[in-house]
């Protein structure tokens, strides 16, 4: 009995001694718990401040149009530019920088890619990577490891081959009004659904805003299907942009010819 009795008691004090840890750790965690929704709440209004703050800036640098460059100026306006078609996370390591080659810049982030052709590329540049986001001493920023080159020129070549359409010298306004149908908002993307002659196209509204930055005066647009790239080229820049696969096609396409119909004829 009195066997038992100390037994249990020892047990009772080893127990009382876990609970008042455990109780200690809990109000510690609590008050963790409270500081971090404290830290979470700044973070959220950061976020979304900056996030307002690119917004502003991308409109900013959307509506840039026909400025002109000064040579010391030329490689670096053509990288910025080119910089804005690759792949900007730390995923994807081989197409988050601009290839330089002698006498043009290659850019690609698996959806949308750019070849801007240049004079004035120095020579200690040509034949280089460098990363994306850098924006000065591009010598001193040179990726020196063995990452395998990507060459989207083939699928330049072949969008331009197989186009079903070629429509010549359009230019920026002529495009998005002869062309555009209406938009939709599918799966968080910004989509346009485009029509060329009979054919329906939906592409990334975000990738044409930056597909107009890149390219200056009048350019040709070749189309061969609703699920193969989109090509603009003219002298100084080729562009190539995947179009995307949009659910529910033909409902979504009849909808939108139904709304622009009616708009139409209440402007008339």
């Amino acid at each position: 009995m009195s066997k038992n009795l100390i037994e249990l008691d020892k047990q009772l004090i080893e127990l009382s001694k876990k609970y008042n840890e455990y109780e200690n750790f809990f109000e510690r965690v609590e008050c963790e718990i409270e500081d971090l929704k404290e830290e979470r709440g700044a973070l959220q209004r950061l976020i979304s401040e900056t996030n307002q703050k690119i917004k502003r800036n991308k409109r900013l640098i959307y509506g840039l149009e026909g400025f002109k460059i000064d040579k010391k100026d030329d490689f670096l306006i053509k990288f910025i530019k080119a910089s804005y078609f690759c792949n900007h996370d730390d995923v994807y390591k081989s197409i988050d920088c601009v290839q330089i080659h002698d006498n043009y810049l290659l850019a690609l982030d698996g959806y949308k890619a750019i070849i801007i052709r240049s004079n004035l590329i120095p020579d200690e540049l040509k034949n280089k990577k460098i990363k994306c986001n850098v924006r000065e001493n591009f010598k001193e920023n040179i990726i020196e490891d063995k990452r395998e080159i990507i060459d989207p020129t083939e699928l330049f070549d072949n969008a331009k081959t197989h186009k079903k359409y070629i429509f010549k010298d359009i230019t920026k306004n002529d495009f998005l009004k002869r062309f555009t149908v209406g938009d939709i908002d599918e799966k968080y993307n910004n989509i346009n659904i485009f029509k060329f002659n009979d054919m329906y196209i939906g592409i990334n509204m975000e990738f044409i805003k930056k597909a107009f930055i890149c390219i200056e005066n009048k350019f040709d647009v070749y189309v061969s299907s609703p699920v193969k790239p989109i090509v603009f080229q003219n002298n100084d820049v080729s562009i190539l942009i995947l179009p995307i696969r949009l659910t529910n096609y033909e409902d979504t396409i009849r909808l939108l010819e139904t709304s622009k119909k009616a708009s139409e004829g209440h402007e008339m």
